[in-house]
């Protein structure tokens, strides 16, 4: 069975152990805006599209247990671009990526008010890359698939209700474009650092 199907199958298995009137508002919402360290390699070549941007995410919570939040969320990480010139070329290079996550929040309280967190779960992802030349031809290529991502974060508790969060996460990703007659397989690393402001309800 694809990993992709056993993680949603076990969340729901966990949530069906948990009775929603133990929690006294077990649904949370979260908008996130961050920063992402974006980097492509290129297995086949010694190019290694790399840049920043701004991250926004949108995520829902559902708590499973005391210390565990089972989440679903989604992510725009931006787009990088990279130029490329030399005697014969100058063309230049966009990639932007988007996810779709699922996955596991475990919480511990440091405090009252402030809890260290690390979440860990599947990413489906999508990745497009374009190329521009100088002359004014471009192609594009795109690919999607499941990859892991895992991250750390703080958070603080304004009130019984509202909280914001800190947090850094790294998803990596295989993907692959037809690159000509053979395709070309990519190592991207994404990393992001973002802050948000949620609601508990």
């Amino acid at each position: 069975m694809k990993l992709y199907k056993v993680v949603p199958l076990a969340l729901l298995a966990s949530i069906s152990f948990y009775s929603a009137a133990e929690a006294n508002k077990p649904f949370s919402a979260e908008l996130s805006i961050g920063t992402t360290d974006q980097e492509s390699d290129f297995n086949d070549e010694d190019s290694k599209p790399n840049g920043d941007d701004t991250s926004i995410g949108l995520q829902f919570g559902y708590q499973i247990s005391k210390n565990f939040i089972a989440e679903i969320a989604y992510n725009d990480y931006g787009k990088i671009e990279n130029d490329y010139i030399d005697p014969f070329f100058h063309f230049t290079s966009s990639i932007e990526t988007t996810a779709i996550q699922i996955g596991l929040k475990a919480i511990v309280p440091i405090s009252k008010t402030i809890s260290m967190f690390g979440r860990a779960g599947l990413s489906h992802w999508t990745y497009d890359l374009k190329v521009s030349e100088a002359g004014g031809q471009s192609f594009s290529e795109n690919d999607s698939g499941q990859d892991f991502y895992y991250g750390i974060g703080l958070q603080l508790d304004i009130n019984e209700q509202w909280f914001t969060t800190l947090s850094y996460s790294i998803t990596d990703l295989d993907a692959e474009i037809s690159g000509g007659s053979t395709p070309t397989k990519i190592d991207h690393e994404i990393k992001n650092l973002a802050l948000s402001i949620g609601a508990h309800f």
